[in-house]
């Protein structure tokens, strides 16, 4: 089914957002100066992400779910971005309040995870419908059990990286580990490259994540005829056993 390829594709991508997320309690140290002030990170967002889903669900009623998914990548790289340029003027002249609205460009950020942790289980709902029309099975397992492969790849592939590109003096970061539970400091050059993978690579693959989504024609009247139509051919399902 091309729809169900357009959902492995897309969460076999935005799954590269491990890397981002590997890089957030380095950050974290870098930026508040311990590892263990991450919460300032995680909570934020989080409250962000709860945030963002009941958004995508009010939004639900006036737009289409594939219209918001791809919005959601293009508001994603806007939102990274704006945080990457708020952390590169702390990191390069520091004070208390760039930290602060730093933060609150994660909370920015978390909007955006509404959308990706809401859509592509409705997304999947909707291809399975398709599936059962074609072919009268209803394939609730194997579905999410291929896009589970794909992301698992991807995971594996993204937490394989992250640390060659963050650690040691010929990644791609340098990032200086700490010795003795004392943090070194690090050069202006890795505190901005961390920044980059954690706030303006993640908003790129979420971008890209939401781009096979132009190929995806589930929506409307198409996936409302389509939802008609599994009803109907469960209803003559059952009247043919029954008989």
């Amino acid at each position: 089914n091309k729809y169900a390829w357009v959902i492995i594709i897309s969460e076999f991508l935005k799954n590269f957002r491990g890397i981002a997320t590997y890089m957030g309690i380095f950050l974290a140290a870098a930026l508040l100066g311990d590892s263990g002030k991450f919460l300032f990170f995680g909570l934020p967002t989080g409250i962000g992400t709860a945030v963002g889903m009941l958004i995508i669900n009010f939004l639900l009623k006036k737009f289409n779910s594939k219209q918001l998914y791809i919005a959601s990548g293009i508001y994603s790289v806007i939102a990274n971005t704006a945080a990457f340029a708020v952390g590169y003027a702390y990191f390069t002249n520091p004070t208390p309040a760039l930290q602060i609205i730093f933060i609150v460009f994660l909370f920015l950020i978390g909007l955006q995870f509404g959308a990706s942790n809401l859509l592509p289980s409705m997304f999947q709902a909707d291809v399975l419908e398709t599936i059962e029309l074609d072919t009268g099975k209803r394939l609730d397992a194997s579905l999410p059990f291929v896009i589970g492969i794909g992301t698992m790849i991807s995971g594996t592939i993204a937490t394989t990286v992250s640390p060659l590109i963050l650690l040691g003096e010929d990644s791609v970061i340098k990032y200086i580990q700490p010795e003795d539970g004392i943090y070194p400091e690090q050069s202006t050059y890795t505190k901005i490259a961390m920044l980059f993978f954690y706030t303006i690579f993640h908003g790129i693959m979420m971008l890209l994540a939401g781009l096979p989504f132009l190929f995806y024609k589930l929506t409307g009247k198409t996936k409302d005829d389509i939802h008609e139509a599994v009803l109907k051919q469960r209803e003559q399902l059952e009247s043919s056993q029954k008989k």
